[in-house]
């Protein structure tokens, strides 16, 4: 497939990252708690991830990484 998109397939993009984003919106609305909304957060974050470049994918799977690690070990010094 070419590079070049034509202004069908522009709008159709558009419209399914406005779709994607008022269905996280909604999703995050009707979380009943901040696990839940960290639950829908993580699968908007898989989503978005899968629609990125490589390169940026891989650094911020790596910054999340760190991040989550960094979580674990303050929860398990709290146990």
């Amino acid at each position: 497939m070419s590079p070049e998109r034509t202004p069908r397939e522009i709008a159709a993009e558009l419209r399914r990252i406005d779709n994607r984003g008022a269905f996280f919106r909604a999703r995050q609305d009707a979380a009943k708690g901040p696990l839940e909304r960290a639950a829908v957060a993580w699968d908007q974050w898989r989503a978005l991830t899968r629609d990125a470049r490589p390169a940026l994918a891989g650094q911020l799977a790596d910054e999340l990484t760190e991040l989550i690690n960094q979580h674990i070990r303050q929860m398990a010094r709290e146990d």
